[in-house]
């Protein structure tokens, strides 16, 4: 056991580490070249916070259990849309910068009725898996061409070469380090199968809140360090598209999903991840924050985490 316990110890390190990295990297190079914070938050941020569970997705996959991939993606959106879009309303004060709220709104319920579609007979073929990664650059292409007519006439600051290598070395050597994470983790939830015989679906609910950490490490910066609630708010839209597009279209090309155990935890994890959504569309479309909305889906969470041990 105590191998699984530095294996626990050197993944949560990492993560913090390479996130934080990551995070801030991407968030200071479009400061420094003025890219409007939506615009740079729907392109690179959400895809940098959603490499750690699309990482431990392709290497499941690969390893020939792709179901702990699906399960880690869908307990990493729940935790996005109780706990952390929870957080992120107790802590905001204002969504007056929020822009495109409908067209994100819009492409995140097509996205979300793809995806159950191709569930619903517990399998994601390959083809299915394909035509979820397709629906990945063809979502943010509709959201970067609904976005012209904010960014139409405004020019890019110049950054000096020194800064455009360190910021990209930065950016380079974190997605190493969350691919050799990746790795890591892949190792722990090998081990605790064999130790502790996890099932697939409980380990998809340990390993979500390792994937999760870059999503509150942006939500707690965007909030104290930027006092930008909307780069928050953006991101977590941005993740959920990557997610259910990259993360389980990847995947499901490479090996595709046969959903044999843990079924009754998808569904479960489906239901509350659809009415938190819905309440956080709410919150997105009529920009308000209502803290009792916040307390609401942190609490949606903990019923969560209860449905799980129901036999």
């Amino acid at each position: 056991m105590l191998e699984v316990l530095a294996i626990f110890a050197a993944c949560v390190g990492l993560m913090l580490i390479s996130s934080d990295i990551l995070v801030r990297s991407i968030i200071e190079f479009a400061n420094k070249i003025d890219v409007p914070p939506y615009l740079v938050t729907l392109i690179s941020v959400s895809l940098g916070s959603s490499l750690p569970e699309i990482m431990n997705s392709i290497i499941f996959a690969i390893n020939g259990i792709p179901q702990v991939g699906l399960f880690t993606i869908l307990n990493n959106l729940v935790i996005d849309f109780t706990l952390v879009f929870g957080l992120g309303i107790v802590l905001a004060h204002s969504l007056r910068e929020l822009y495109l709220n409908r067209q994100f709104i819009f492409s995140m319920i097509f996205v979300f009725v793809i995806f159950i579609i191709f569930i619903l007979d517990k399998k994601v073929y390959s083809v299915e898996g394909l035509l979820l990664f397709i629906l990945y650059p063809a979502v943010f292409l509709y959201l970067i061409s609904e976005s012209k007519g904010k960014f139409k006439g405004r020019r890019l600051r110049q950054i000096k070469l020194s800064e455009s290598v360190k910021y990209s070395l930065l950016i380079a050597a974190s997605i190493f380090v969350l691919l050799v994470n990746a790795n890591l983790i892949y190792i722990f939830a090998r081990l605790l199968m064999k130790y502790c015989g996890v099932p697939d679906y409980m380990l998809g609910f340990i390993l979500g809140f390792f994937t999760v950490t870059p999503e509150v490490f942006v939500t707690l910066v965007s909030h104290f360090s930027l006092k930008r609630t909307d780069i928050a708010i953006f991101n977590l839209l941005g993740s959920f598209v990557t997610d259910l597009t990259l993360g389980v279209g990847i995947a499901a090309a490479i090996n595709p999903y046969t959903i044999s155990t843990g079924i009754f935890v998808i569904y479960i994890s489906v239901i509350i991840l659809y009415i938190s959504l819905a309440v956080s569309d709410l919150v997105v479309i009529r920009k308000k924050l209502p803290k009792e909305v916040g307390y609401l889906l942190m609490g949606a969470y903990l019923f969560y985490v209860a449905s799980l041990f129901v036999k």
